[in-house]
């Protein structure tokens, strides 16, 4: 049986054992476990049916409506929601945290889980970001007065507006899977990915080839190079200092990259600004104006010819490594092939803005492809320009801009926005 409730001490308890069963599961190359959910267990739940959704005001109904003989949910379909969900090492034997919950918030907590923790890490940051998925997994539902964590109830709300009805597939539709469907599939084939890549053979092989393969040796810069190259290279406000100095850490193998891992790298105080540490080792070499995100770096006493020519000839430029850099090829007959931009940055901004109300997401790719679709003049392509670059070097002033890398080894950088600052 179930238990009707679990008091607050005892759903701490649960949270605190799901963390540590989830980090030994991630750091593991256990399978994810997919048995049948126990036939007591199912009809133990379903009796919740006509109940309220406990994450929403919705009644829950049953599975599948009684005139259709394919499974075909709705929104307010009964479904079996694992709280200490089976990708991060949960499974059946949860009993009491396993809860019914209508269909529509089931797979928004799948979307959430995918957009907050990704694919399976095990770097330090990826661990702390399962335990804080863990704990807001489970009091989320079970402790509503609870504090739960900012980022992940943003996602949440972001996610609340999404169609997450499936569509019949024995009749042609005009209208595209939508976003929910597209999560699903993809969270599937990760899942049959991630089997496939922990097979025998190939971590005999990932590990023979470790061995055989010779890594170049990479030459390490200083604090003050690396500031330096990055300011020059344009780098002049904290959004693209912060976006220079990431694309130096992939192009020299940090395990973490972010301001937080070049702190730590140096010796730095954990939480010190860019805007501190410039001021601290470069003094009257660098003009810094304003404060915060309103902050602008440039150099007043330019380094040494030679300094700079070392640095640039023994590695790739940053310049050249990120997605700033100018095509290759003829430039001249390249621009004056490509139309002259028709839109200013603060145009784009808002018009990214009004998409942003509209589709209730922050997601910055989501945003722009709704956008160019609805207005083709906004389709930076057209002009020869990269949105994301346009979006850093253009927007910054008008756009708060969050980076949020994604699961990838290294990782890719992604783009949330939020209001006008």
């Amino acid at each position: 049986m179930i238990p009707l409730s679990l008091t607050k001490t005892e759903i701490h308890e649960a949270v605190s054992h799901c963390q540590e069963v989830a980090i030994s599961f991630c750091k593991s190359t256990k399978k994810v476990k997919r048995a049948q959910i126990p036939k007591t267990l199912r009809i133990e739940l379903s009796k919740k049916i006509g109940s309220k959704c406990p994450t929403c005001d919705r009644i829950i109904t049953v599975s599948n409506p009684p005139s259709v003989k394919q499974y075909q949910p709705i929104a307010s379909s009964f479904t079996v929601e694992h709280l200490f969900p089976l990708a991060i090492g949960g499974d059946n034997t949860y009993t009491h945290l396993m809860v019914a919950m209508c269909r529509h918030c089931n797979v928004r907590r799948n979307i959430v889980m995918q957009q907050y923790i990704g694919s399976r890490r095990r770097t330090p940051k990826a661990l702390e970001d399962v335990k804080k998925f863990v704990e807001w997994s489970i009091t989320s539902v079970l402790l509503t007065n609870h504090d739960h964590d900012t980022e992940i109830q943003e996602i949440w709300e972001a996610t609340e507006s999404l169609k997450l009805e499936k569509t019949n597939r024995n009749k042609k539709s005009e209208n595209p899977p939508n976003l929910a469907e597209l999560l699903d599939r993809i969270s599937l084939l990760e899942g049959r990915l991630e089997q496939l890549e922990n097979t025998k053979w190939r971590r005999l092989t990932r590990f023979i080839t470790g061995l055989l393969k010779r890594k170049p040796r990479i030459t390490q810069y200083s604090a003050e190079e690396i500031l330096l190259e990055c300011i020059r290279s344009g780098g002049t406000t904290p959004v693209k200092l912060g976006q220079k100095i990431t694309n130096y850490q992939k192009n020299h193998d940090w395990e973490e990259t972010g301001k937080l891992a070049f702190n730590e790298h140096f010796g730095f105080s954990k939480q010190q600004t860019y805007t501190t540490t410039i001021s601290n080792i470069l003094g009257d070499r660098i003009k810094v104006t304003g404060i915060r995100n309103n902050a602008s770096y440039s150099i007043i006493v330019p380094d040494s010819e030679a300094s700079s020519s070392v640095l640039l000839q023994k590695t790739p430029s940053i310049t050249e490594s990120n997605s700033f850099s100018a095509p290759r090829g003829n430039p001249s007959k390249e621009h004056s092939e490509k139309p002259k931009i028709k839109i200013t940055p603060e145009e784009f901004s808002k018009a990214l803005l009004r998409q942003k109300e509209r589709l209730s997401t922050p997601n910055f790719s989501f945003l722009y492809g709704s956008l160019i679709k609805e207005n083709p003049i906004f389709n930076l392509k057209q002009y020869g320009i990269k949105p994301n670059d346009y979006l850093i070097d253009k927007c910054s002033d008008f756009l708060t801009i969050i980076e949020r890398p994604d699961g990838n080894t290294p990782p890719t950088i992604h783009y949330w926005i939020n209001d006008l600052q």
